[in-house]
């Protein structure tokens, strides 16, 4: 059924409830089928929001970067690139004209208007950079690798004596394009944090001049579903917990259209 469920996500089907309530069976459980009136607003607001952000660039950049040790290894990091595919869907939705960096992912790709492929966090920067400036809106969901090797071998390592790699720190991306940000633009960034996941959130908001963030916690990698809270630059804080990333991909762009006042 999970699976069936995530198919008809994936094609673009929104799902009301279950809700918590009174079963068949006589128990008392999730399982409930939501109220019609409760169906009837989720339509409701579906169809208003439908060409809110017609006319709108939404530059969404998703998935995960690699950085080579020798011609065939490289570091990387467990990101499915699932949340950007609702991201993108999402904004699809809503009109949007959608610009899609995508790095490596384990997830069916979204479809965009626009969309470039990049591996490495050298490549994904210089594609963004390039391209922020034509963007109303920016969102980095993209986990992009904080560290890189500092010599590349050309030749494949061979298996034998103990290896030892010196990793460099790689620029932030975002930060770059929160300090060059356009009046009236619109940026986004997530935090994935084990630990003070709020507090990391809000020096990153400030830090890197960003309007908003999404704040989640370490779960399975790949997870539909996630805990964590949007905080945008004015304090406010919406807090989920156990939500699909669809959900959250409208949350989030219920929040950018308050910002770009649509």
């Amino acid at each position: 059924l999970r699976e069936n469920v995530e198919k008809l996500r994936a094609a673009g089907v929104h799902f009301v409830g279950p809700v918590e309530g009174a079963l068949s069976s006589g128990d008392t459980g999730m399982g409930r089928m939501a109220d019609p009136e409760e169906i009837l607003k989720f339509s409701e607001k579906l169809l208003e929001e439908a060409g809110k952000l017609k006319g709108k660039k939404i530059l969404i950049a998703y998935g995960r970067t690699e950085e080579e040790i020798d011609p065939v290894r490289v570091i990387t990091n467990r990101s499915s690139g699932k949340m950007g595919y609702y991201l993108a869907e999402r904004a699809k939705a809503m009109g949007a004209h959608t610009i899609l960096v995508e790095g490596e992912i384990s997830y069916q790709p979204p479809v965009g208007d626009e969309k470039h492929k990049v591996r490495t966090h050298a490549q994904m920067r210089e594609v963004l950079i390039k391209l922020a400036p034509q963007a109303d809106v920016i969102i980095m969901s993209a986990a992009v690798s904080d560290f890189r090797p500092e010599i590349r071998s050309e030749e494949k390592i061979k298996r034998g004596k103990a290896l030892q790699l010196t990793l460099v720190p790689t620029g932030d991306i975002l930060a770059e394009i929160g300090k060059n940000k356009k009046k009236g633009q619109v940026v986004v960034g997530f935090a994935l944090e084990s630990q003070n996941l709020e507090e990391v959130a809000r020096e990153k908001l400030d830090r890197k001049n960003l309007d908003i963030i999404v704040g989640n916690t370490l779960d399975a990698p790949g997870s539909d579903f996630i805990d964590g809270f949007i905080l945008d630059r004015n304090g406010n804080l919406t807090e989920f917990k156990g939500r699909h990333k669809a959900e959250v991909a409208s949350a989030l762009f219920e929040k950018i259209a308050e910002f770009l006042g649509a």
